[in-house]
């Protein structure tokens, strides 16, 4: 049996340049929650998002961010014409494993991540235990 190379029925259309801009967008990861001696973190991917078109809530020991994105791109090539319409929208919720203090919980952006940090109460901090030497 002999391999035949695929053609499209269609070669060129418009599908097939909505087919090829699909590879273009970002690969989207999941949340990463990690505890640090002084706190809880919440890491998600948001590249390519402006801080405004994001949303984080803490509420009764959840964090939720979402969010969501447009954008438009317009080509006319060879008295063809195809604008493309994009909308990303994504949402991310999970537990935290213990017990925060949520009125100080803090959100920023670096190199497309966002870190939701919830400061730890003080009693489920570690504590330095002293031993002491007897006799």
């Amino acid at each position: 049996m002999a391999l035949v190379k695929w053609e499209p029925l269609f070669p060129d259309t418009a599908f097939d340049e909505m087919l090829k801009s699909f590879s273009n967008f970002p690969k989207v990861g999941g949340v990463d929650v990690y505890e640090t001696d002084d706190s809880y973190v919440v890491e998600a991917p948001v590249a390519g998002l402006d801080p405004k078109d994001i949303e984080v809530t803490a509420e009764n020991g959840v964090i939720t961010i979402k969010g969501e994105s447009k954008s438009t791109s317009e080509k006319n090539k060879k008295k063809k014409y195809f604008k493309q319409e994009v909308s990303r929208s994504f949402f991310y919720q999970t537990n935290i494993p213990g017990r925060g203090v949520w009125d100080n919980v803090e959100a920023e952006i670096e190199n497309g991540m966002i870190k939701v940090t919830i400061p730890k109460a003080e009693d489920e901090k570690p504590k330095k235990i002293e031993i002491k030497k007897k006799g």
